[in-house]
């Protein structure tokens, strides 16, 4: 009967084991919503809300790729495969189309999370799901219909890593829990050929 709580920032289920029944109990959970802002010349205009936001579940994580006006974010809305998914829509003028989930190759029963764009424009993202080292991995989409790719030791631990995020083309940042962290979730900074990776992958089929 230890309680055990997974980690509130990354709004999964925040659940505590209840002593005295050994039943599940939700003790908190913060639904989370996606705004937005244009920018016009140098100032912003005011947040607008994303026209899918409801309070029965999150919209969260958003990656904008602009220029194909597709938003990615994670979600634990209706029609998914369990846990959060990764779903996309499109900005169409100035309309935003339903939103879609990108399915079984990217999306499992578990968890995927903080989706971005890494440097040659493939899907990158976090999930406990898909096979890796333990916690959160961060995949990449590499193949189109294929599963997705682990991102390997280095980016990976056997601990939690997620919110990557690519600033060059070989280097970024991503956030773990991995030991030598000086408190909860720290950032860390990488260099990461994707290449390689894909290149790794490859040999190894």
């Amino acid at each position: 009967g230890k309680p055990s709580f997974r980690n509130p920032y990354l709004n999964l289920d925040y659940d505590h084991q209840a002593l005295e029944n050994a039943q599940k109990v939700e003790v908190g959970r913060i639904r989370l919503n996606i705004y937005y802002s244009v920018k016009e010349g140098d100032t912003w205009g005011l947040p607008v809300p994303f026209p899918y936001n409801d309070d029965r579940w999150s919209n969260q994580h958003a990656c904008f790729d602009q220029s194909t006006g597709t938003l990615f974010f994670s979600s634990d809305r209706p029609g998914g495969f369990g846990g959060f998914d990764i779903w996309k829509s499109v900005l169409e003028g100035a309309t935003w189309t339903e939103p879609e989930n990108l399915g079984p190759h990217i999306n499992t029963v578990k968890n995927e999370v903080f989706p971005t764009l890494g440097p040659e424009g493939h899907l990158i993202f976090s999930s406990n799901g898909w096979p890796g080292l333990g916690g959160l991995d961060a995949f990449i989409s590499g193949y189109p219909g294929m599963d997705p790719l682990n991102m390997l030791a280095g980016i990976n631990s056997g601990l939690d890593d997620f919110g990557l995020v690519f600033t060059g083309k070989g280097n970024g940042y991503l956030v773990s829990n991995r030991t030598g962290t000086m408190g909860e979730d720290d950032i860390f900074a990488f260099e990461a050929d994707v290449e390689d990776i894909l290149d790794h992958h490859l040999v190894q089929q």
